[in-house]
């Protein structure tokens, strides 16, 4: 991946390749491992790497919701776009979940964030109500478009006039 006029890489660049494919091949995430990715991102010299790396392991397919949860008051996780990728990742957690509950479509559309909002719109718990507000206050064109076309094909048949 050529980044600099001499064909080289960023030493970031590079430790942040490193990084995700270990991340990636990770099998399993205790406790323990976990703290050790955390430290290790946090440490990075790279302030904006070190903090992509902890996104991705905000967003970890094997982070469970309890780990998850705990994360929120890691002190290494304070900052608000760290704070919003963990909610965001445990909304689409929540919509991917065999059973939803009632208030989630609603918790989503106030989250206000793309890919909540296209994971909603393409879930089986949506409901008009829902595809009103997010015609209205999606987080993008693109889904309140959506939202609108959805209206228009789901619109409740009426009477003769």
């Amino acid at each position: 991946m050529p980044i600099t006029d001499d064909n080289t890489s960023s030493p970031e660049h590079e430790r942040y390749a490193v990084f995700t494919s270990r991340l990636a091949a990770v099998e399993s995430l205790p406790n323990d491992h976990l703290e050790a990715l955390i430290a290790e991102a946090a440490a990075d010299p790279d302030v904006a790497m070190g903090g992509s790396v902890l996104a991705l392991i905000a967003e970890h397919r094997l982070l469970s919701e309890v780990q998850r949860s705990s994360l929120v008051s890691h002190p290494h996780y304070q900052q608000p776009f760290l704070q919003h990728r963990l909610r965001r990742a445990t909304l689409l957690m929540l919509l991917r979940a065999s059973s939803v509950s009632e208030d989630l479509p609603a918790q989503c559309i106030a989250f206000a964030d793309a890919p909540v909002h296209r994971a909603l719109l393409a879930h089986r718990v949506i409901r008009h109500q829902h595809l009103v507000a997010l015609r209205a206050h999606g987080a993008n064109r693109a889904i309140r478009n959506t939202a609108g076309q959805r209206l228009r094909t789901r619109a409740p048949s009426v009477g003769p006039a």
